[in-house]
């Protein structure tokens, strides 16, 4: 993506989805750039595409979790 976020597009509460299909969490804040979700900042370039329902993230699930919350992250994940 690609300019600032349209608060008309996200919103707080909004599904946030990984590339995997596999939901993360919900939107709880929206910024400029990037939007909350779980508590962590997700920056405006991870954000694979908006639609009228959720926010589809490049990041799949396990990924996310690695990344943020390693306690509820699989042991086997492996980020490139």
């Amino acid at each position: 993506m690609s300019g600032s976020l349209e608060p008309m597009e996200v919103q707080p509460g909004m599904p946030v989805f990984g590339i995997d299909g596999l939901r993360l969490g919900e939107v709880e804040a929206v910024r400029e750039h990037s939007i909350r979700v779980r508590g962590h900042m997700i920056p405006e370039a991870a954000i694979e595409h908006i639609d009228r329902d959720a926010v589809h993230l490049h990041l799949a699930r396990s990924a996310f979790l690695a990344q943020h919350d390693p306690d509820l992250a699989p042991t086997d994940t492996v980020i490139e």
